[in-house]
């Protein structure tokens, strides 16, 4: 693949224009908590989808429901079993009215039902699932239906969520470890939702962990769509990757609970009893300890995960692991994770004792921000660790770069930076990056430099001289390059 010399100037303007490596993208799950709407027929909704137990939300515009709950009728019809359960309704504080009296609210709540008694096993987690129809009448009129669900703002039925769907109860992580059937639901459109309990594995303010989860019927969906989703369908950002071809799925995990929703998942999938949960037999899922990271610094490329594994958790002592074994729980790992191999050893890519650092218990007293800022392409990773204004080295300066470095997977070894490389970008194979001529010189020189993975001889090799020339003015200067030509980059490696 060749790439001319415009190209690599213009990737080398545009990183040194820059302050340094771009921050990783986020995969956590900590996303602030609020209430989802979901417009429907009559009325809206604060979940497309409801476990037997989980509260459930109706509003109105205006006030329509009974102040009374007792006053209004709250029924849920299970489509696929043509059965109507009546559930109480409740009114909650956030709903109440300031009319004196009060006589009517603009929403209510209730309780999903649990129909384990109307499948017609013993299995105390078989309950009804699928679309649902949830309809309220207060005084006899009907005040609220809700059953197709709609793009918010428009009469278009929900791409994500065509209806409001009955889930089974959630699939606890430590069931799925010993082997046991997972139990899921299919909406309207054969989309499958399943729900997952992760409480055992993530408890609150932990670690992100990977697992990976191996669900049979996936090996037969060709560019599977799977999205992860809040218990009332708020869209999480976490991790996913199916590899091409088999039932297994990469992912993290940070939220205690999540749906899993695979598009067109459940078609050619039958329920239990016909109006029960879809059973999918021989869904197992691991999660190795050791493969576990800093929620915030977690960046997913097409086939790698980048990422800092700190031996200290945020939220208790239970979280904390001496991986090296060297007697202490204060390093950093940043490691990259091979999406393609489920069960791969992660790839080493450089390590930091944050007790050779006195301003760091300072910065970071609750051990969740972490050290390193990386980017990361298929074939390379740039990462850094800057003091971000605060005195991490205890020199006085709350500016210094702790270290720099870059990393060739393609090769699993480091890419050889010389002295003081502060600023690098990266796009695909190419790695541009710059290098005080003399690191030791009270005003350097800086020099650049590019790094192509592709090449049988990558380099690093200078830019200048080559076609155009960088004009550099001083390590904490601007930088440009000029004179652009029409050579290759091959041409680089010799």
């Amino acid at each position: 693949m060749k790439r001319s010399a415009s190209v690599v100037a213009g990737l080398v303007v545009a990183s040194l224009l820059d302050v340094g490596v771009r921050s990783a993208s986020g995969s956590c799950n900590l996303i602030p908590a609020r209430e989802h709407i979901f417009p429907s027929t009559l009325g809206t909704v604060t979940t497309p989808f409801a476990r037997p137990g989980d509260s459930v939300t109706v509003r109105r515009e205006k006030p329509v429901f009974s102040a009374d709950p007792a006053a209004n009728r709250v029924l849920v019809r299970f489509v696929r079993a043509n059965t109507i359960v009546e559930v109480s309704a409740s009114t909650g504080s956030d709903c109440a009215c300031t009319d004196t009296p009060c006589e009517l609210v603009a929403c209510l709540r209730f309780v999903f039902p649990d129909t384990h008694d109307r499948v017609g096993t013993s299995d105390l987690r078989h309950t009804l699932t699928g679309p649902v129809k949830i309809e309220v009448l207060s005084g006899g009129t009907v005040t609220a239906s809700i059953d197709t669900l709609f793009i918010p703002g428009s009469r278009t039925p929900d791409d994500l969520f065509p209806s409001f769907v009955a889930l089974p109860p959630a699939n606890p992580f430590d069931r799925l470890e010993a082997g046991e059937e997972a139990l899921a639901a299919a909406d309207r459109e054969g989309n499958l939702l399943i729900p997952f309990d992760f409480s055992a594995l993530v408890p609150k303010r932990s670690l992100t962990r990977f697992l990976t989860v191996h669900v049979p019927t996936l090996g037969t969906l060709r560019n599977a769509e799977i999205d992860s989703f809040t218990p009332d369908g708020g869209r999480l950002p976490p991790l996913i990757h199916h590899v091409e071809g088999s039932g297994d799925v990469i992912g993290t995990v940070d939220a205690p609970e999540s749906v899993l929703r695979v598009k067109r998942g459940a078609l050619g999938l039958t329920p239990v009893a016909d109006v029960g949960p879809i059973a999918i037999p021989g869904l197992v899922a691991t999660a190795d300890p050791h493969k576990r990271a800093n929620p915030f610094i977690v960046t997913q490329t097409s086939h790698f995960a980048v990422y800092e594994n700190p031996e200290r958790g945020p939220a208790s002592p239970e979280q904390d692991m001496d991986f090296n074994g060297d007697g202490d729980t204060t390093d950093h790992f940043l490691m990259a994770l091979d999406l393609d191999r489920p069960q791969a050893d992660p790839i080493p890519i450089d390590q930091m004792d944050d007790a050779t650092l006195p301003g760091f218990g300072a910065f970071d007293p609750t051990h969740i921000l972490g050290l390193y800022t990386i980017a990361a392409s298929d074939q390379l990773v740039a990462f850094r660790i800057p003091e971000h204004f605060v005195d991490l080295n205890g020199n006085g300066r709350p500016d210094d770069l702790i270290r720099t470095g870059a990393f060739d997977l393609t090769r699993r070894r480091p890419v050889p930076l010389p002295e003081g490389s502060a600023r690098q970008e990266i796009e695909e194979s190419l790695l541009a990056f710059s290098a005080p001529e003399n690191p030791h010189s009270s005003s350097p020189r800086d020099i650049l430099y590019v790094y192509d993975a592709s090449l049988h001889d990558p380099g690093p090799v200078p830019v200048q001289g080559l076609g155009f020339r960088a004009i550099l003015r001083g390590a904490g200067a601007r930088f440009r390059a000029v004179e652009r030509a029409e050579c290759s980059v091959r041409h680089l490696g010799g």
